[in-house]
């Protein structure tokens, strides 16, 4: 039974191949060892560079108008938002002004407001004066009155 070579695969012993096999093998794939030469980077030339350079312009251009679109959509999804200010009406004159201090500028301008600047209510500068609004609502408390706006009022009403 000695004579007999085992099927068996002994775990201390490896396998081994004759020469002729290895070189086969290795012949038919490639070594491990060898990596394959690098590629000859391609030299560019002018016209390579200018087709280059119109792609990425036509890109930048594509970017832009996408930008532009993009902007479009969101200001007409963009609710319009009050800039803070309060209508004011003069009930005297019926007139309506945009803000509280443009009631105050424009009477100042238009000379209606001569008794109280020289009474000093105002202050020492009239002219630069941020808050005379608020000195000229408390000499006439009757006279003036915030409007609202249209689309605020049915809201108000829906809240009462």
């Amino acid at each position: 039974m000695a004579d007999k070579p085992s099927t068996k695969k002994s775990p201390t012993k490896p396998e081994t191949k004759p020469a002729s096999q290895i070189e086969a093998q290795t012949d038919a794939t490639t070594k491990p060892e060898e990596k394959p030469e690098p590629e000859k980077p391609k030299t560019t030339t002018q016209p390579d560079i200018l087709e280059i350079v119109q792609s990425l312009t036509k890109q930048v251009e594509e970017h832009i108008q996408q930008i532009a679109e993009l902007k479009g959509a969101l200001a007409r999804k963009r609710k319009p938002t009050r800039n803070g200010k309060i209508s004011i009406k003069d009930t005297k004159t019926g007139k309506v002004y945009p803000s509280k201090n443009n009631v105050y500028k424009s009477l100042l301008a238009s000379g209606e407001l001569a008794d109280l600047v020289k009474q000093g209510v105002f202050g020492d500068d009239p002219e630069h004066n941020n808050f005379g609004a608020y000195a000229l609502f408390k000499a006439f408390p009757g006279r003036f009155e915030e409007v609202k706006e249209e689309k605020e009022q049915p809201q108000a009403q829906a809240q009462s």
